[in-house]
């Protein structure tokens, strides 16, 4: 895979719009561990663990100077906006993908998919939110990406 794919992917992962230095990517390293390790985090599935690990040695394992050459505010917007839209459409296909099969009315059947689904959901969730934040052209349909998104919490799912 191209390398700037993939340090652009491991940015946007961990909500960085330029290379970080050394403390402060193992500072949102521990924090993002922590949040999402499956023994002692918010969730018990190991799936966005694995990929903070990934990501994490993709940005120790690229070279990259420390001054990174200026990028315009929308383009890395929109990277993080772009890897965010790919992981939510994975994540929803795969949910559907598992529940082709379930009767629509079996709705607990469904729930270990659901929570499968609402957990991959939320690293795009947040990655919405940063570009959210940016206040930059992917802003407004990065909102209306969180509340479509936010659907699959509702008491009917």
């Amino acid at each position: 895979m191209d390398k700037k794919f993939l340090l652009d992917e491991a940015l946007a992962f961990f909500g960085f719009f330029e290379f970080p230095d050394d403390s402060t990517l193992h500072q949102r390293y521990k924090a993002l561990a922590k949040k999402y390790h499956p023994d002692s985090g918010e969730y018990s599935s190991p799936v966005v663990f694995q990929e903070l690990q990934r990501h994490f040695e993709v940005l120790k394992s690229i070279e990259v100077s420390k001054k990174t050459p200026e990028k315009k505010e929308s383009d890395t917007s929109f990277v993080l906006y772009k890897t965010a839209k790919d992981l939510e459409t994975k994540a929803i296909l795969a949910y559907f993908d598992k529940t082709a099969h379930f009767p629509m009315d079996n709705k607990e059947a469904r729930k270990i998919p659901l929570d499968e689904l609402k957990h991959s959901l939320t690293a795009s969730i947040i990655m919405y939110e940063e570009v959210v934040k940016s206040k930059g052209i992917w802003s407004e349909d990065a909102s209306r990406s969180i509340k479509r998104c936010s659907v699959w919490w509702s008491e009917e799912n």
